[in-house]
């Protein structure tokens, strides 16, 4: 890794910059927060039934992976600036 990272060139840190300010704002925007404590935010709501519970998140797994698809081929469209 030396050969590629040992000196940087200016591509290389610009998508290095970019990779983290992606997973950073991925991070803060707290889906992954609000994934993990669904069921207990839901229980909190009313939806006792783990059935429920699970279908609610599976859907919003599902949802993710749509927007996932649409923002794909938006990005090779519209280019990646």
């Amino acid at each position: 890794y030396n050969t590629i990272l040992c000196p940087p060139t200016p591509a290389l840190k610009r998508m290095i910059f970019t990779g983290f300010g992606t997973a950073i704002s991925h991070q803060l925007c707290g889906i992954d927060a609000i994934q993990y404590y669904l069921s207990f935010i839901l229980k909190d709501a009313g939806i006792v039934d783990r059935l429920h519970q699970t279908q609610i998140l599976t859907c919003l797994g599902v949802l993710k992976l749509l927007c996932l698809f649409v923002a794909g081929p938006m990005s090779d469209r519209f280019g990646r600036r």
